[in-house]
Protein backbone atom coordinates (compact mmCIF):
# COMPACT_ATOMS: atom_id res chain seq x y z
CA UNK A 1 0.00 0.00 0.00
CA UNK A 2 3.04 2.29 -0.26
CA UNK A 3 1.95 3.81 -3.56
CA UNK A 4 -1.63 4.65 -2.47
CA UNK A 5 -0.22 6.14 0.74
CA UNK A 6 2.17 8.32 -1.29
CA UNK A 7 -0.77 9.58 -3.38
CA UNK A 8 -2.72 10.43 -0.24
CA UNK A 9 0.22 12.27 1.34
CA UNK A 10 0.76 14.31 -1.83
CA UNK A 11 -2.96 14.80 -2.47
CA UNK A 12 -2.51 13.86 -6.13
CA UNK A 13 -1.36 11.19 -8.55
CA UNK A 14 2.30 11.56 -9.44
CA UNK A 15 5.34 9.51 -10.42
CA UNK A 16 7.09 8.52 -7.21
CA UNK A 17 10.81 8.56 -8.12
CA UNK A 18 11.84 5.51 -6.06
CA UNK A 19 8.82 3.37 -7.06
CA UNK A 20 8.89 1.83 -10.53
CA UNK A 21 5.27 0.73 -10.05
CA UNK A 22 3.96 4.28 -10.52
CA UNK A 23 4.47 3.75 -14.25
CA UNK A 24 2.14 0.76 -14.46
CA UNK A 25 -1.67 0.76 -14.82
CA UNK A 26 -3.24 1.76 -11.54
CA UNK A 27 -6.96 0.98 -11.46
CA UNK A 28 -6.58 -1.50 -8.57
CA UNK A 29 -4.34 0.90 -6.66
CA UNK A 30 -7.11 3.51 -6.95
CA UNK A 31 -9.42 1.13 -5.05
CA UNK A 32 -6.71 0.69 -2.43
CA UNK A 33 -6.30 4.47 -2.22
CA UNK A 34 -10.04 4.83 -1.66
CA UNK A 35 -9.86 2.26 1.14
CA UNK A 36 -7.00 4.13 2.80
CA UNK A 37 -8.84 7.45 2.45
CA UNK A 38 -11.71 5.78 4.29
CA UNK A 39 -9.20 4.87 7.00
CA UNK A 40 -8.97 1.11 6.51
CA UNK A 41 -6.13 -0.98 5.15
CA UNK A 42 -8.33 -4.01 5.87
CA UNK A 43 -10.86 -2.69 3.33
CA UNK A 44 -8.11 -2.78 0.69
CA UNK A 45 -7.57 -6.47 1.48
CA UNK A 46 -11.32 -7.06 1.42
CA UNK A 47 -11.43 -5.88 -2.20
CA UNK A 48 -9.19 -8.84 -3.03
CA UNK A 49 -11.28 -11.28 -1.01
CA UNK A 50 -14.30 -10.02 -2.92
CA UNK A 51 -12.44 -10.49 -6.22
CA UNK A 52 -11.60 -14.07 -5.22
CA UNK A 53 -15.18 -14.83 -4.15
CA UNK A 54 -16.64 -13.39 -7.35
CA UNK A 55 -14.13 -15.25 -9.53
CA UNK A 56 -14.88 -18.57 -7.82
CA UNK A 57 -18.61 -17.92 -8.07
CA UNK A 58 -18.28 -17.08 -11.79
CA UNK A 59 -16.33 -20.29 -12.43
CA UNK A 60 -19.03 -22.25 -10.59
CA UNK A 61 -21.90 -20.62 -12.51
CA UNK A 62 -20.22 -21.17 -15.87
CA UNK A 63 -19.23 -24.70 -14.90
CA UNK A 64 -22.66 -25.83 -13.81
CA UNK A 65 -24.14 -24.53 -17.08
CA UNK A 66 -21.70 -26.44 -19.25
CA UNK A 67 -20.62 -29.42 -17.12
CA UNK A 68 -21.92 -31.75 -14.41
CA UNK A 69 -22.19 -30.12 -10.97
CA UNK A 70 -19.26 -32.08 -9.48
CA UNK A 71 -17.01 -30.70 -12.23
CA UNK A 72 -18.15 -27.16 -11.43
CA UNK A 73 -17.29 -27.68 -7.76
CA UNK A 74 -13.94 -29.18 -8.73
CA UNK A 75 -13.17 -26.13 -10.88
CA UNK A 76 -13.95 -23.86 -7.93
CA UNK A 77 -11.81 -25.94 -5.59
CA UNK A 78 -8.86 -25.94 -7.99
CA UNK A 79 -9.10 -22.18 -8.45
CA UNK A 80 -9.53 -21.32 -4.77
CA UNK A 81 -6.71 -23.61 -3.62
CA UNK A 82 -4.13 -22.54 -6.20
CA UNK A 83 -1.08 -21.35 -4.27
CA UNK A 84 -0.84 -17.98 -6.00
CA UNK A 85 -4.55 -17.32 -5.49
CA UNK A 86 -4.44 -18.25 -1.80
CA UNK A 87 -1.36 -16.11 -1.14
CA UNK A 88 -2.33 -13.04 -3.14
CA UNK A 89 -6.02 -12.89 -2.21
CA UNK A 90 -5.01 -12.34 1.41
CA UNK A 91 -3.00 -9.21 0.59
CA UNK A 92 -3.59 -5.84 -1.02
CA UNK A 93 -2.09 -6.71 -4.40
CA UNK A 94 -3.39 -6.27 -7.96
CA UNK A 95 -3.42 -9.91 -9.15
CA UNK A 96 -6.77 -10.98 -7.64
CA UNK A 97 -8.48 -8.05 -9.36
CA UNK A 98 -6.82 -9.02 -12.66
CA UNK A 99 -8.11 -12.57 -12.12
CA UNK A 100 -11.61 -11.22 -11.56
CA UNK A 101 -11.62 -9.03 -14.67
CA UNK A 102 -10.11 -11.71 -16.92
CA UNK A 103 -12.55 -14.33 -15.62
CA UNK A 104 -15.43 -11.94 -16.23
CA UNK A 105 -14.13 -11.03 -19.69
CA UNK A 106 -13.67 -14.62 -20.85
CA UNK A 107 -17.00 -15.96 -19.57
CA UNK A 108 -18.92 -12.92 -20.83
CA UNK A 109 -17.18 -13.18 -24.20
CA UNK A 110 -18.08 -16.87 -24.50
CA UNK A 111 -21.73 -16.10 -23.69
CA UNK A 112 -21.73 -13.22 -26.19
CA UNK A 113 -20.59 -15.53 -28.96
CA UNK A 114 -22.98 -18.30 -27.98
CA UNK A 115 -25.95 -15.91 -27.93
CA UNK A 116 -24.64 -13.54 -30.63
CA UNK A 117 -25.14 -10.71 -28.11
CA UNK A 118 -23.47 -7.34 -28.67
CA UNK A 119 -24.33 -6.07 -25.15
CA UNK A 120 -22.44 -9.05 -23.69
CA UNK A 121 -19.57 -8.40 -26.11
CA UNK A 122 -19.52 -4.81 -24.87
CA UNK A 123 -19.27 -6.12 -21.29
CA UNK A 124 -16.45 -8.45 -22.31
CA UNK A 125 -14.61 -5.44 -23.72
CA UNK A 126 -15.26 -3.48 -20.52
CA UNK A 127 -13.89 -6.29 -18.36
CA UNK A 128 -10.88 -6.74 -20.66
CA UNK A 129 -10.15 -3.02 -20.42
CA UNK A 130 -10.41 -3.13 -16.62
CA UNK A 131 -8.02 -6.09 -16.53
CA UNK A 132 -5.59 -4.24 -18.77
CA UNK A 133 -5.92 -1.20 -16.51
CA UNK A 134 -4.79 -3.35 -13.59
CA UNK A 135 -1.82 -5.14 -15.21
CA UNK A 136 -0.32 -5.00 -18.69
CA UNK A 137 -0.13 -8.78 -19.05
CA UNK A 138 -3.95 -8.86 -19.18
CA UNK A 139 -3.46 -7.69 -22.75
CA UNK A 140 -2.73 -11.33 -23.60
CA UNK A 141 -6.32 -12.32 -22.82
CA UNK A 142 -7.70 -9.27 -24.67
CA UNK A 143 -5.58 -10.20 -27.70
CA UNK A 144 -6.79 -13.81 -27.58
CA UNK A 145 -10.43 -12.71 -27.41
CA UNK A 146 -9.85 -10.33 -30.32
CA UNK A 147 -8.18 -13.18 -32.24
CA UNK A 148 -11.34 -15.25 -31.74
CA UNK A 149 -13.33 -12.39 -33.27
CA UNK A 150 -10.93 -12.23 -36.22
CA UNK A 151 -11.34 -15.99 -36.70
CA UNK A 152 -15.14 -15.61 -36.66
CA UNK A 153 -14.90 -12.77 -39.18
CA UNK A 154 -12.66 -14.85 -41.46
CA UNK A 155 -15.08 -17.79 -41.35
CA UNK A 156 -18.28 -15.74 -41.57
CA UNK A 157 -20.72 -16.49 -44.37
CA UNK A 158 -20.73 -13.97 -47.18
CA UNK A 159 -23.46 -11.68 -45.78
CA UNK A 160 -22.18 -11.61 -42.17
CA UNK A 161 -18.68 -10.20 -42.67
CA UNK A 162 -19.75 -6.64 -41.87
CA UNK A 163 -21.46 -7.69 -38.65
CA UNK A 164 -18.36 -9.56 -37.51
CA UNK A 165 -16.21 -6.52 -38.40
CA UNK A 166 -18.53 -4.36 -36.26
CA UNK A 167 -18.06 -6.81 -33.40
CA UNK A 168 -14.29 -6.45 -33.72
CA UNK A 169 -14.54 -2.66 -33.77
CA UNK A 170 -16.87 -2.62 -30.76
CA UNK A 171 -14.59 -4.87 -28.73
CA UNK A 172 -11.39 -2.97 -29.57
CA UNK A 173 -13.11 0.38 -29.03
CA UNK A 174 -14.42 -0.51 -25.58
CA UNK A 175 -11.14 -2.11 -24.43
CA UNK A 176 -9.22 0.94 -25.62
CA UNK A 177 -11.62 3.46 -24.05
CA UNK A 178 -11.47 1.76 -20.65
CA UNK A 179 -7.69 1.32 -20.78
CA UNK A 180 -7.02 4.83 -22.13
CA UNK A 181 -6.56 6.57 -18.74
CA UNK A 182 -3.67 4.20 -17.97
CA UNK A 183 -2.26 4.27 -21.48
Amino acid sequence: LALPQAYIRAGKLFAVPQLLFTHFPQNTEMLFTLALLLGSDVLAQMFNWLALALSVWWVYEAGKRDAPKPAAWLGCLLLATHTAVMLLAATAYAEPMVMLWITAAVFTFLRSRKENSRPRLLLAGLFSGLALGAKYYAGISAALLFSALVFQWARAPKGEGRERARDMGLFVGVVTAVFLPWL
